[in-house]
């Protein structure tokens, strides 16, 4: 019986093709993420409360404490 030689299989690969080495969530960090989006929802928040307290000061206490009525011309 003859003794095999070793051989090389080479594969060919298409120039676009690129292998990714890693996942593609590896370099976010979603913990970092979640953080500025509760940041952003608590400015938001207290944005729309002084907006609020803004309009209740300018139109004042509403229903008006007196009503009024029209004045009668004569």
């Amino acid at each position: 019986m003859r003794q095999q030689r070793p051989f090389v299989v080479e594969i060919k690969q298409k120039r676009w093709l690129v292998k990714r080495p890693h996942s593609i969530w590896a370099g976010i960090d979603l913990a970092a993420i979640t953080n500025d989006i509760a940041e952003a929802r608590l400015k938001v928040r207290s944005l729309k409360r002084r907006l609020f307290l803004a309009k209740i000061s300018v139109l004042g206490p509403w229903p008006p404490l007196v009503k009024q009525y029209p004045t009668p011309r004569t």
